[in-house]
């Protein structure tokens, strides 16, 4: 079961840690609506980190390492590793 959600904007990278674990799975349809809804999101998940991206440049390289499954850009790597625990 998934315990954190990684979230790619044209801003940065959103690590969310989620607090609905089994009533997430069950509600895909759901989560997809409530992400709409700012009220009933932050119930189901809570913002861990967030790290914004420099430039443009810098979120078009990002976008494009993510999309050609080049190797992980090292600003999501140290992310992970600071914020998501194994």
């Amino acid at each position: 079961m998934a315990s954190h959600i990684l979230f790619e904007s044209a801003s940065g990278y959103a690590i969310f840690e989620v607090k609905l674990r089994d009533e997430l799975a069950s509600m895909t349809e759901a989560v997809q609506t409530s992400i709409q809804d700012l009220g009933k999101f932050k119930k189901m998940v809570s913002l861990l980190s967030f790290s914004p991206f420099k430039n443009a440049a810098h979120a078009l390289e990002n976008a494009n390492d993510v999309s050609e499954g080049a190797q992980i850009h090292r600003l999501l790597v140290s992310s992970l590793h600071v914020h998501v625990s194994a």
